[in-house]
């Protein structure tokens, strides 16, 4: 029960280590056709080869980010869920006071902007991952970019 009410506050730690690639955010006012016009330019603009090893290197930066929401959400269980669940099971009320130091400490550790930030890259490099999969195996795509794929394995 409180790690679902912990869950929502999870999110980011430093992304330092993400390769040199342009990660962008998909909030939740972005649709998907608005990332899809977005992959349609840059098919034209650089060639599905270099979209393939930027959506690769989009992969690694993912695999990052997963990471790093896991460690976020270890820390979290351990800082704030674990001793509010031993409190309770004391018999001890977890109301009040206690809440809202267990609600400080958590936004200490992940404050909610980062949270929402690795949340909308999240998504939006799967999205991209998505609908570059989908043009790669339509046929709708330009004849002169079809020898310009290449298969990645995430």
């Amino acid at each position: 029960m409180l790690w679902k009410l912990c869950k929502s506050f999870l999110g980011k730690s430093s992304s330092k280590d993400l390769p040199k690639v342009f990660i962008g955010r998909m909030p939740a006012d972005m649709t998907h056709a608005a990332i899809k016009t977005e992959l349609e330019f840059e098919v034209k603009q650089h060639g599905l080869r270099n979209l393939g090893k930027t959506i690769e290197q989009e992969q690694v930066a993912l695999k990052k980010l997963l990471l790093e929401k896991q460690e976020a959400e270890q820390k979290v269980q351990e800082v704030c869920l674990n001793p509010l669940l031993k409190r309770f099971e004391q018999g001890y009320d977890i109301k009040g006071l206690t809440w809202q130091l267990n609600q400080e400490r958590l936004h200490k550790i992940l404050p909610t902007e980062e949270l929402m930030e690795r949340e909308e890259k999240i998504d939006w490099i799967r999205t991209r991952y998505a609908l570059f999969k989908s043009m790669e195996k339509s046929p709708k795509v330009d004849s002169k970019y079809m020898g310009l794929f290449i298969h990645s394995t995430p």
